[in-house]
């Protein structure tokens, strides 16, 4: 890359204050003490797919949107099109994970029907993409509600799994369950990151200010979730109980 293009990557991470290096360093973290006490596990699996995914999404990306030189309508349809694509793996695997920890048979059956609104707002996502007349703030908007209906749809689970853990007897400590610190880790993200979604397209078109600085906000509570994952893998155990 020459030098312009490192001064428009380098823009772009100051426009969020940096706080993306700190996301990059607590998924890097994570990784590595999930590789170092990696088990055959299908949750610890799904997880450290996540992770590296994660890392992938926020250190690759931002380098090919600078290499491709991406203005406009075309920025738009690249940074929401992996944002749907991360947002759709992220709750097909958080939603695996409270499937596995959750006793309610009911809940689990609400949360299996509750795939189909994210689902069909994605696929309406991937159509519209392909309208030359759909603008570039209305990729942003839909890409934004589908990022608000996938976390509402994740505090559910969340808000239940607390409710069946302080309404049954403890059987360990808190400190040493992975399914609370996980829990916890999203529970923090989603409510940190749900004012930010519910007003970021509206921001994105009128506050640029405002909406970076809420974005590092996001980015903050992103590496939080991040630092429970690691905390996590280090309960050494299943990271179902």
């Amino acid at each position: 890359m020459d030098k312009t293009k490192w001064e428009r990557l380098f823009e772009l991470w100051n426009e969020e204050y940096y706080t993306k290096f700190i996301l990059l360093f607590c998924i890097i973290i994570a990784l590595i003490i999930g590789i170092k006490f990696y088990r055959k596990e299908k949750t610890y699996i799904s997880f450290l797919l996540y992770i590296s995914l994660s890392l992938i999404f926020f250190l690759a990306l931002p380098i090919i949107y600078v290499i491709k030189d991406l203005h406009g309508r075309s920025a738009a349809v690249f940074d929401e099109v992996w944002n749907t694509v991360f947002a759709l793996v992220e709750f097909i695997i958080f939603y695996y994970f409270f499937l596995k920890i959750l006793n309610a048979k009911i809940i689990k059956l609400l949360m299996r029907i509750s795939f189909l609104p994210i689902f069909i707002l994605s696929s309406i996502f991937f159509i519209k993409i392909t309208d030359p007349e759909f603008s570039r703030n209305q990729i942003i908007k839909l890409s934004f509600q589908i990022n608000i209906v996938e976390f509402f749809l994740l505090l559910i689970p969340c808000l239940i799994y607390f409710y069946e853990l302080f309404t049954k007897e403890a059987s360990q400590i808190l400190s040493k369950s992975p399914a609370f610190w996980i829990t916890t880790g999203i529970f923090i993200y989603c409510v940190v990151s749900l004012p930010f979604l519910l007003i970021g397209d509206n921001l994105a078109i009128n506050y640029k200010g405002l909406y970076h600085m809420m974005y590092g906000v996001h980015y903050i509570s992103f590496s939080f979730l991040f630092i429970s994952f690691a905390k996590a893998f280090l309960c050494k155990t299943t990271l179902t109980i």
